[in-house]
């Protein structure tokens, strides 16, 4: 009897302990949880902020040996087709190089025709294109009835239907029966003076006219120089941005072991350019 009652006395305290136990083998379990989550969110922060960083662009690049003239000469049409004239004559005299002020005188007409042109002042690009009339007809170019055309639908936007038809008959005489559809269609623009937007022929007055036109005089004007239509210092640049993503993967898979390929003058890898990227 005394052994029951000992047994009794001491079963709630037992219970207690056990109690007490169980709660602290719970906790231990949730921190161990909590470890691991942590663990996990540390281990995801780590690989976001490696994604984050800029990579190691010396792991996909190795040095390549080239004549500073002819970079230096890149960089000059870079600047020269660009309109950046006084940073291509300062940069020629700093690098030893010679501009020859007649030869930058293309340059500098193109610069003083697209200036003009964002100011919407079609007088330049008139001038020039007549200097220039028997060069643009031998690449094809239609920039002249481009600007003719464009001095049309200003006059029709400013509502001088007057003077647009006076200019039609002045201008567009020439570029019959070639173009004589859309002739057609510019003198139907002359119908809707005062409710263009709401015409059949809204888009001729389209803000994105003046830089189509600016655009294929600019194509053109680089053609009758001899010269590629796309710089071909943007071309180098386009193509190596391409080009690193595929790179880098390379050499991250390499491992150290680029100078296998490196010293090569062929890529390790295919680069696609694009169609219009392709020259043979």
């Amino acid at each position: 009897m005394q052994i029951d009652g000992a047994l009794e006395s001491t079963l709630p305290a037992t219970q207690e302990t056990l109690a007490r136990l169980r709660e602290g083998v719970s906790a231990a379990v949730a921190a161990v949880g909590d470890t691991k989550e942590s663990l996990s969110a540390v281990a995801k922060l780590g690989k976001m902020v490696d994604k984050a960083m800029p990579p190691d662009l010396s792991k996909a690049v190795t040095p390549v040996k080239m004549d500073p003239s002819l970079v230096t000469k890149a960089v000059l049409d870079h600047l020269l087709r660009t309109g950046k004239l006084d940073v291509a004559r300062t940069l020629a005299e700093e690098a030893g190089e010679e501009l020859d002020e007649e030869g930058i005188r293309p340059f500098a007409e193109m610069m003083a025709v697209s200036e003009a042109l964002n100011r919407k002042d079609l007088g330049p690009a008139r001038e020039w294109a007549a200097r220039n009339h028997d060069a643009l007809e031998r690449v094809g170019s239609d920039v002249s009835f481009g600007i003719v055309r464009m001095e049309f639908l200003q006059m029709v936007r400013e509502g001088r239907a007057v003077d647009a038809v006076r200019h039609a008959r002045g201008s567009f005489d020439k570029f019959v029966p070639s173009r004589l559809p859309e002739v057609q269609r510019l003198m139907g623009c002359l119908a809707f003076v005062g409710r263009l937007d709401k015409s059949p022929y809204a888009s001729f007055f389209d803000e994105g006219e003046w830089d189509g036109l600016l655009d294929r005089i600019s194509a053109d004007g680089s053609r009758i120089l001899g010269l590629p239509r796309d710089l071909p210092l943007s071309v180098c640049v386009e193509a190596g941005v391409k080009a690193l993503p595929s790179l880098l993967k390379f050499a991250s898979v390499m491992q150290g072991r680029i100078g296998e390929w490196g010293s090569k003058t062929a890529l390790p890898v295919e680069i696609d350019l694009g169609p219009e990227r392709r020259y043979h």
